[in-house]
């Protein structure tokens, strides 16, 4: 009896590997893209354990984000977290990116381990407005970023811009900068800024709440090598304060400000 039982159980089981292995995963991704809003998928091929898609859409207002040639990978262990996952690579705003991707059973999603490297330029799209342009190189690393009932609900994570050029609207060399994000509170976060070896250094804080509600409190110093243009415009929005710094502290909501 208990021969019969595991029998059928391998049975069972090679049958679900043979699935998982073989069926096509364009099917399987069009069924399920009305669970996965807000991410939109196109161009699918090969296997549901290995494939491809053409373009990979994150279609919030706010942030709306953008991959091309994505590869993926099914990630079994997953599953003991009660989730299904993948890892993955991309191709998105003249760089590449590697991560992986969870949705759980509760219908939650998850990104982690989340790397990407390339040019600052490719992101000037990502702006509201095209108020700035600029230059240099980025790295992003996110250890998680969580949404919930299709909303960004958590993000933790660093950003390094390398050789950081502001372009306009007025050309100044930030040297690096660097942004760690990480959770502050409920529905907060908080975005701790450097930035050294160039003509302004910069240290400081934003906290921000999910709703956009923002504090702002950040310390300029102009060096040697700042131009006259970079000093006027630096003060036009922050407050002057002693040794020749400048504060910049503003209160306000990031919605009514695009």
């Amino acid at each position: 009896m208990f021969r019969v039982i595991r029998l059928v159980l391998l049975g069972i089981i090679a049958y679900v590997v043979s699935v998982v292995w073989l069926f096509p995963a364009a099917p399987v991704v069009a069924r399920l893209q009305p669970q996965i809003q807000p991410v939109q998928v196109s161009g699918v091929d090969g296997r549901l354990f290995k494939g491809t898609a053409n373009n990979v859409r994150y279609a919030d207002d706010l942030l709306p984000l953008e991959l091309t040639n994505l590869e993926w990978r099914l990630m079994p262990r997953k599953i003991f977290a009660a989730a299904a996952g993948v890892g993955f690579s991309f191709n998105a705003y003249g760089g590449a990116g590697t991560g992986e991707f969870s949705r759980y059973i509760s219908g939650d999603m998850a990104v982690s381990d989340f790397n990407f490297k390339g040019p600052a330029k490719g992101l000037e799209p990502l702006l509201p407005l095209p108020i700035a342009q600029f230059n240099g190189n980025l790295e992003a690393q996110l250890d998680s970023v969580t949404i919930e009932n299709q909303l960004l609900k958590s993000m933790d994570g660093e950003f390094k811009w390398q050789d950081a050029r502001l372009e306009s609207p007025v050309a100044a060399f930030l040297g690096n900068v660097d942004l760690t994000i990480e959770p502050a509170g409920e529905n907060r976060h908080r975005g701790v800024i450097n930035a050294n070896g160039g003509e302004i250094e910069i240290s400081g804080s934003v906290e921000i709440a999910l709703n956009g509600d923002f504090q702002s409190n950040v310390l300029i110093t102009p060096t040697d090598k700042a131009t006259p243009e970079l000093l006027n415009a630096i003060r036009s929005f922050a407050r002057p304060e002693r040794d020749g710094r400048y504060r910049l502290q503003r209160n306000g909501n990031v919605n009514r400000l695009l």
